[in-house]
């Protein structure tokens, strides 16, 4: 429920005076909304931001994952052509393809965060950090060995990363890494068996990357409606005030 300051005309002076009451009446109670708004998260009007978080998420997750794989990845099918030889030079091909790919996506994602009141800095590091090693693991290792080892294990990776961005307990962190994983790995392996044939290697990768950014986005927007991370979101620590271990992002 919104908070008033009530203060009657007869109790205000008048002139320059009473404007000048009336303004700091309106500061003080926007600056106190403002607090609440805050800390309160996950109850109340802070649903109304954890469901907003958890729409958002879900767009520019999709659509930051589908570009990303459109835009920054080099012309060449899936796998990358490394044959049975450990290609250690794709290490700079996997800086631009995972760390331009993690800036967009974490960037997007941590600045959702922050809007719902969360830090954003060690989620954004740590993703991009993630989907580097994913996109060096296959840029480096032979083709039998690298495509499979990122589709099945890159998600797990992912959220195993976000976790620890997160600090989330046993029970939160270990759903949101199997939840991102099994996405990932279900999208990318049904993406790439359609898009293979793909005379266009842009094609291919729109559709393998939309198609993951699809499947993550839709199941990590739903574990934001998920009751215990509401719970964990609802107990953070406002942007001022109480400082400490939150459990959150």
């Amino acid at each position: 429920m919104r908070l008033r300051f009530l203060v009657s005309r007869g109790d205000l002076p008048q002139g320059s005076g009473r404007r000048a009451l009336s303004t700091k009446a309106e500061s003080a109670e926007g600056r106190l909304w403002g607090e609440l708004a805050h800390v309160h998260v996950g109850a109340g009007r802070g649903t109304l931001k954890i469901t907003g978080l958890s729409v958002l998420w879900f767009a520019t997750t999709a659509a930051s994952i589908a570009l990303a794989s459109f835009a920054f990845h080099f012309p060449g099918s899936l796998p990358p052509g490394n044959g049975d030889e450990f290609v250690p030079q794709g290490v700079v091909g996997a800086a631009i393809h995972g760390g331009a790919t993690g800036l967009v996506v974490g960037g997007l994602q941590a600045f959702l965060l922050r809007r719902a009141g969360r830090s954003g800095g060690r989620w954004l590091a740590l993703t991009v950090l993630a989907l580097f090693l994913g996109h060096a693991v296959a840029d480096v290792l032979p083709d039998a060995y690298g495509l499979p080892v990122v589709a099945t294990m890159g998600g797990f990776a992912l959220g195993a990363a976000q976790w620890l961005a997160a600090d989330w307990p046993l029970r939160i962190g270990s759903a949101w890494m199997a939840v991102t994983g099994t996405a990932w790995a279900v999208a990318m392996w049904a993406a790439y068996e359609a898009g293979r044939t793909m005379p266009d290697w842009r094609i291919e990768h729109l559709i393998i990357g939309g198609a993951v950014g699809v499947s993550l986005g839709a199941s990590t927007a739903a574990l934001w409606l998920w009751r215990p991370i509401r719970e964990t979101a609802s107990a953070g620590r406002p942007r001022q005030g109480a400082t400490g271990r939150t459990g959150t992002p």
